[in-house]
């Protein structure tokens, strides 16, 4: 969420110089664009500008505080990342110390780590291991569509669980079919959670603005303990984990690249909110072996019963405007920003919707068809509450389009359709 960053460049004549990342320093972002993008001669020019706001691929991107400041101490916690004169990216985790040289071996008795090593380590480069969803294999398909709902206390979640439910009569571990839907169970039935579509667009998601994760809602630490432990028996490669203050969760992606987060709420009593209702985030290291051991082998495997979509979390061109446009549209409050991304939410939840452009500025416009998000649902409680939306969409120059009495859509400007329906 907010985890700063420096990265340093080891200079021929063994010195150093380094600046400092405010934001989005974790290996998800900020260690992956380094790999990709950075050489060694570009970070001495990132290097010269001086520190910034958060990291881009391409330099003229990137907002600096100002030209020549140069970051010389480590006085906050985050991730050093250090670029050797032959190229080599090595990276250590910052625990409020202070830099002192030299320091390329070794930080605060830790040991620098090979970035590209560090994050093939945390599922940061794919794989063709297929993806386990209890007993069955889940081969890749091409088209997500999301479902999710909108609530404002943990009291109105309903009860439910999730299975892979097929739509053909054939065995998806062996024969491609059109869709896959994992479904919601309440006493009144089934619910479509997700559904995976099959397109014959081979387009990597990343590309285009649209879904940065789908997080699922698990109603404990023990219940994300066990799905922890599932995904490490099975060898399944993670993103990543994190410490939110609110929440503890894991990361991991799709075949193709869509995220997916599974978390678990901490108790409010630990929520840090604020008297304007504004509620903090962080980004802290996730307590991993605590919560593998808390977790049981589970046979055979399913996701705890009251499990839901917790949020979605969206990839935009512009965070600001996506936020106040959210917000207004869909009668959400702003919970947390800072300058790249926005959390936002009904009620006194930490966010129901969140925004961020730390893809850049450069991926394309989602278009019908498109590898990735379809769209993704919020329901309300009645039609007036739905006509009460519709009437907030008309003030922004958005495509709206009724598909039934009970159901539109709205695109925004990145392409992203949301449709808002009454609940069944």
């Amino acid at each position: 969420m907010s985890t700063s960053a420096y990265i340093f460049v080891q200079n021929k004549n063994n010195t150093y110089k380094g600046i400092s990342v405010h934001y989005d320093g974790d290996i998800y972002h900020t260690g992956d664009i380094l790999a990709r993008c950075y050489d060694y001669i570009k970070t001495q020019k990132l290097v010269a500008k001086g520190s910034c706001v958060a990291l881009e691929e391409q330099i003229e991107d990137i907002e600096f505080y100002k030209n020549g400041e140069i970051f010389t101490d480590l006085q906050t916690s985050g991730y050093a990342y250090l670029i050797t004169p032959n190229g080599d990216w090595y990276i250590n985790r910052v625990l409020d110390k202070e830099l002192h040289e030299p320091y390329v071996s070794k930080f605060d008795g830790q040991p620098f780590l090979p970035l590209k090593m560090y994050l093939v380590r945390n599922g940061l480069y794919p794989t063709n291991k297929p993806v386990h969803i209890g007993t069955k294999v889940l081969h890749a398909t091409k088209y997500l569509t999301l479902f999710a709902e909108t609530y404002q206390s943990p009291s109105a979640y309903p009860q439910v669980y999730y299975q892979v439910k097929r739509t053909q009569d054939t065995d998806i571990t062996n024969k491609p079919v059109d869709a896959v839907t994992m479904f919601v169970t309440n006493e009144t039935g089934d619910k479509a959670l997700v559904k995976l579509i099959k397109t014959d667009d081979t387009s990597n998601p990343k590309q285009t603005y649209g879904l940065y994760h789908m997080a699922l809602l698990l109603p404990s630490r023990e219940d994300l303990a066990n799905v922890f432990k599932h995904l490490l028996d099975l060898k399944i490669p993670l993103v990543g984990g994190a410490d939110h203050g609110y929440s503890e969760a894991i990361y991991l992606e799709d075949l193709e690249g869509n995220g997916i987060e599974l978390y678990r709420d901490k108790p409010v009593t630990e929520w840090d909110i604020r008297e304007d209702g504004r509620i903090i985030g962080v980004t802290e290291e996730l307590s991993a072996q605590d919560i593998y051991e808390l977790g049981q082998d589970v046979e055979p495997f399913v996701i705890a019963s009251g499990t839901r979509m917790g949020h979605v979390h969206l990839s935009v061109k512009n965070s600001h405007e996506a936020s106040s446009f959210y917000q207004e549209f869909l009668g959400l409050e702003d919970k947390f920003t800072i300058p790249h991304a926005s959390w936002i939410a009904s009620g006194d939840y930490h966010h129901h919707l969140a925004v961020n452009e730390w893809g850049g500025k450069r991926l394309a416009r989602r278009e019908n068809g498109m590898a990735g998000l379809a769209y993704y649902v919020v329901e309300v409680e009645n039609k007036e509450e739905l006509l009460k939306v519709f009437a907030q969409s008309q003030t922004s120059k958005v495509l709206t389009q009724w598909l039934s009495s009970a159901e539109f859509s709205v695109t925004d400007k990145d392409g992203i359709v949301t449709r808002v329906r009454v609940g069944n």
